[in-house]
């Protein structure tokens, strides 16, 4: 059995290649970004005060990428998770609006969760999926969504898959406009799930449900490679953004991040470029 969304390759240098909620405001950032909009709700909020409390303040997290997905040149978005050594403190979704030079939190998060895809349409219209990252990484999925290119997000109240299909993975998604979208779950119970959209991710419904072995299936092609992707120098503590001209050409570096923080006490929203999530 192989996952669609297969964990980082550790080494010295690690390559990355229902109805929504309303948004709620999270802060500017330092370097001028409109405000972001994430749909976190109260318990969002008090489970990651929890989990906080329990590590403690100044513990050391590294912030793991695991997709970099271009609006455009100027425009990136980065997923991952920023985490401890054992598990994920909080997903993480960072955007560039000057070709990865310089990065803005959007506060939208899963506690304990990782940005599993990113699924970019056009210059407006984007998606995340999040998925549980505390032991493994599997479901429950959330879909997140923007219509503004990346200035304010809302959040799927649906928790995907909608039946129980085992240790589960996501085979594909994808969108074919800004409203019809798609997505297959599969599960060690050999079930397989296709979920369909019609008004651009706040709903989701059961098309098709398939038996397969889990063990005997080779799973899809690997996706296709993309010109942005994030490299992790664990030599220099720090992660490289990369370009390519065109896709399968040489990279080059347009911009670098830390790739070690710290946690803070105030405000939960833990923007890196507003310091609520330091650099050592």
């Amino acid at each position: 059995m192989k996952r669609a969304l297969l964990p980082l390759l550790f080494s010295s240098c690690v390559l990355v290649g229902c109805h929504c909620a309303r948004p709620i405001r999270a802060p500017s950032s330092a370097h001028g970004e409109r405000s972001s909009a994430a749909s976190v709700d109260t318990s969002e909020v008090h489970n990651l005060e929890q989990y906080r409390r329990a590590l403690g303040e100044d513990t050391t997290l590294r912030l793991w990428p695991s997709a970099v997905v271009a609006f455009s040149d100027e425009v990136l978005l980065l997923g991952g998770s920023f985490r401890t050594p054992a598990a994920s403190y909080r997903s993480a979704l960072l955007i560039s609006r000057d070709g990865g030079h310089t990065w803005t939190d959007t506060a939208v998060w899963r506690t304990g969760g990782n940005v599993a895809d990113i699924n970019v349409l056009d210059k407006r219209h984007a998606w995340v999926l999040t998925e549980h990252a505390i032991e493994g990484r599997t479901g429950p999925y959330h879909v997140w969504r923007t219509t503004d290119g990346g200035h304010s997000w809302s959040r799927c109240g649906t928790e995907l898959p909608l039946k129980h299909v085992g240790i589960d993975w996501v085979e594909s998604w994808s969108f074919q406009d800004a409203r019809v979208g798609e997505i297959v779950i599969a599960g060690t119970t050999g079930k397989r799930l296709t979920y369909r959209t019609v008004d651009g991710g706040k709903t989701w419904q059961e098309t098709k449900a398939e038996v397969f072995d889990p063990d005997g299936e080779e799973g899809p092609p690997p996706r296709e490679p993309q010109r942005f992707r994030a490299q992790v120098d664990l030599k220099a503590n720090v992660i490289l953004i990369q370009k390519s001209r065109q896709t399968g050409e040489q990279p080059f570096t347009v911009g670098q991040l830390d790739h070690e923080y710290r946690i803070r006490p105030e405000p939960l929203f833990l923007a890196v470029t507003k310091g609520t999530v330091s650099t050592r």
